[in-house]
């Protein structure tokens, strides 16, 4: 990753009562985050930044989930895409790799 690079990662404390969980792509559905790598100082505004971005040096912010980004994502099984779409990404499209 460039190190003036931001992506989204598969992670969002919306309507989650400010924990940060994963997006859902688990079986067992969305799961608290416990290893996490923040910036100095950060998450700091759980009100308008509910998102998890990752800057580049691989530190994340947190982030108002609206904004253009690429993201990052990771799908372990084949149902993966039955919680699509996002709120946070409606656009969101998931294609099935052949």
């Amino acid at each position: 990753m460039a190190k003036n690079q931001q992506v989204w990662l598969g992670g969002d404390m919306i309507g989650h009562n400010g924990t940060f969980l994963t997006s859902g792509s688990a079986p067992e559905g969305d799961r608290a985050i416990v290893q996490t790598f923040w910036r100095s100082g950060e998450p700091n505004n759980p009100v308008s930044e509910q998102c998890i971005q990752m800057l580049g040096g691989a530190v994340w912010n947190d982030r108002g989930c609206a904004l253009p980004y690429s993201f990052v994502c990771q799908f372990p099984y084949a149902g993966a895409c039955v919680g699509l779409p996002h709120p946070a990404f409606p656009d969101l499209k998931c294609f099935k790799k052949v």
